[in-house]
């Protein structure tokens, strides 16, 4: 602990020094702007496939955010109010019940060279969000309690994450983490990002993830780790053609097991713009899994971990695989084929169509250990996105599942039930003040 002590303090010291030295204070600028994001949702097979006795259901949920920016040379910093409710959550006259909180709230110090350091609560999101991601489908969206140390510049990005959660402010007790509030106990991430071509763009995250499996009684801390490292690749050899693609391995040691990690994910992506208006897209993702009732079973965990990803879309957008992607004790991985196209009537309105098949990383095995298809079935999912006016913008989706017996058996449901979701959205986005001075 002397020597983490230590180290934090240099660091924190170092940064002072440069800080101390960069211009002086200029213009200050601070803007408040607001989000209302109401969304009404149709569910008859969102996230878990219905029986023929299940019934569908219906709501509008709503995030109502309230933001406050300041900015400065040298120095910036964000304070962030959010609610999210479901309309007739609360009573029309709500004096004792409120679920707002503090979305973000952090400060940036940035000195002349590209260095930086940013503290608090704020948003980590790294590439197409396959394993940092602000998931902003989610109303609540995603943030963190970090460290971040940087150099930026145009050509270079260079991130150093560093968060150590406790679950309360105490005097003694140990410091074994209940993970109340964030599921890990610490995280460290290195992130870099080339942006010297125009063609193409590498980047690189190395990820570790300290789980709690310390003795709670007694407070000691004991931490599981997990680290993920990869890359993010993205080519453009045409200017109407573009390809993305990660590769990552996963290693370390699952919590509260003496089990190895070896688990690694795939994705390529290809967009292709046919005309202005009209673009082609193709790809597939593959996560690799763990067996489950197989014969040939190791003695490794083979299940990837996509961490604090924003999976909404990635995976289909009726999100059947995300969360828990399979029934408890099941986790066979995601094999993800898709095909879609996208065609802009106007600079208002466009239109999205996806196909996905998704089947099992892993062979199926039955409850007399028969081997299973792993085809788990297809998804279309329909999309239209309309900018009413300025800063505001209205969206709408209709998705529908077919699935497979092996869907049933893995995931549950019954693939002969039609399953399908559709959602209606209004995004009201303003900056609602700004001054200078």
């Amino acid at each position: 602990m002397k020597l983490k002590s230590l180290v934090i303090i240099s660091v924190l010291l170092f940064n002072f020094c440069f800080f101390t030295n960069a211009q002086e204070e200029q213009q200050n600028q601070f803007n408040v702007s607001m989000q209302l994001r109401p969304r009404a949702e149709y569910r008859n097979g969102y996230k878990t496939p219905l029986t023929e006795t299940d019934i569908s259901t219906g709501f509008v949920n709503q995030r109502s955010r309230l933001s406050l920016d300041f900015q400065r040379q040298g120095l910036s910093a964000m304070l962030s109010l959010q609610n999210v409710s479901v309309w007739g959550e609360y009573p029309v006259s709500n004096v004792y019940e409120s679920n707002t909180v503090i979305y973000e709230a952090w400060a940036q110090l940035k000195g002349q060279s590209g260095f930086f350091a940013k503290f608090g609560r704020q948003v980590l999101h790294y590439n197409d969000g396959r394993l940092l991601s602000v998931a902003d489908w989610n109303q609540a969206s995603r943030v963190h309690d970090a460290l971040k140390f940087g150099y930026q510049t145009e050509l270079n990005q260079l991130d150093l994450v560093l968060a150590y959660n406790q679950d309360a402010d105490k005097n003694s007790g140990g410091t074994y983490y209940r993970a109340i509030g964030v599921p890990y106990k610490t995280m460290q991430a290195l992130y870099y990002q080339n942006n010297s071509s125009e063609v193409f763009t590498p980047s690189f995250l190395f990820v570790n993830i300290g789980l709690e499996e310390g003795d709670a009684v007694a407070g000691d801390s004991k931490l599981a780790n997990m680290q993920t490292l990869g890359t993010n690749l993205i080519y453009k050899p045409l200017p109407e053609l573009r390809f993305q693609g990660n590769a990552f391995y996963q290693m370390g040691k699952r919590r509260n097991s003496d089990t190895k990690i070896s688990a690694y994910m795939l994705t390529l992506r290809g967009d292709y713009d046919v005309t202005k208006q009209v673009r082609l897209t193709a790809g597939t993702d593959f996560l690799s899994g763990e067996e489950y009732r197989s014969p040939n079973s190791n003695d490794t965990y083979n299940a990837f971990n996509w961490l604090y990803a924003g999976n909404h879309g990635l995976y289909g957008v009726m999100d059947f695989f995300i969360d828990s992607p399979y029934r408890s004790g099941m986790n066979l991985g995601i094999w993800d084929k898709f095909l879609g196209v996208t065609y802009k009537a106007n600079p208002k309105m466009s239109f999205g169509l996806t196909y996905h098949y998704f089947s099992t990383a892993n062979e199926v095995y039955d409850q007399a250990n028969e081997k299973m298809n792993s085809g788990l079935g297809s998804e279309i999912d329909l999309q239209v996105d309309y900018n009413i006016m300025k800063d505001v913008r209205l969206l709408c989706g209709y998705s529908t599942f077919f699935g497979t017996p092996t869907m049933d058996y893995v995931k549950g449901g019954d693939h002969k039930h039609w399953q399908d979701w559709a959602f209606l959205s209004v995004v009201v986005n303003p900056r609602i003040f700004s001054a200078k001075w």
